[in-house]
């Protein structure tokens, strides 16, 4: 997700395997690029290895960590806070996301229309987390 265009772009990694444009690679790759996640860890890291990016770990913000202190969660139950609580009590948004697609099957050759709107949706919500103020 980008702030400045409002957009958020949803790549599947695995059928493009190493395909995935250079520019994306790039971006992806260049530790000055911040991405953000929630809940994101090593597990992130190395999906994105076998694709052929690895990803400076500098680079990666986990705004779960954030929204807990944000919350007064301590960071050992913070780490079942759910994007959804964040979202609802931190930014006031009902988060509407539906249970079947979220354990529907992610590793098709095409996502659904559904699947893509809850990947952008996740990377949309938690990309205005990281700019609430601290």
């Amino acid at each position: 997700a980008f702030p400045a265009s409002r957009m958020a772009y949803v790549i599947q990694l695995g059928p493009l395997g190493r395909k995935l444009p250079q520019e994306v690679q790039m971006m992806l790759v260049n530790p000055e690029v911040l991405k953000v996640g929630f809940a994101v860890n090593y597990k992130d890291s190395e999906k994105l290895e076998r694709s052929g990016i690895a990803v400076t770990k500098g680079s990666i913000v986990d705004v779960q960590e954030r929204c807990a202190v944000q919350l007064g969660i301590g960071w050992g139950s913070a780490q079942s806070l759910s994007l959804r609580r964040c979202a609802n009590e931190l930014l006031g948004s009902n988060l509407m996301k539906d249970k079947r697609c979220q354990c529907s099957d992610w590793s098709n050759e095409q996502l659904t229309p559904e699947q893509v709107h809850y990947a952008a949706l996740d990377a949309w919500v938690a990309l205005r987390l990281y700019y609430l103020p601290a």
